[in-house]
């Protein structure tokens, strides 16, 4: 698990990296657009992976791999 200071660390570095014009212009490099580079604070990360969550139960049969 993160330490207070190591999450911290974390959530400036990637604040920092979405406002540094470099990082958009290696990122759209890559062939993505940097339309996808859009900073999220903790509050819409974590409702971001809630909502993956709630689809993964939602779709698990379709998203679970059977053998045949």
């Amino acid at each position: 698990m993160l330490s207070r200071l190591q999450f911290a660390l974390l959530e400036r570095t990637s604040r920092e990296a979405h406002a540094s014009p470099a990082f958009r212009e290696a990122y759209k490099k890559t062939g993505a657009t940097d339309l996808n580079l859009v900073y999220g604070d903790r509050t819409a990360c974590t409702q971001y992976a809630l909502n993956a969550i709630e689809l993964a139960r939602r779709y698990e049969k379709a998203l679970t791999a059977k053998r045949k």
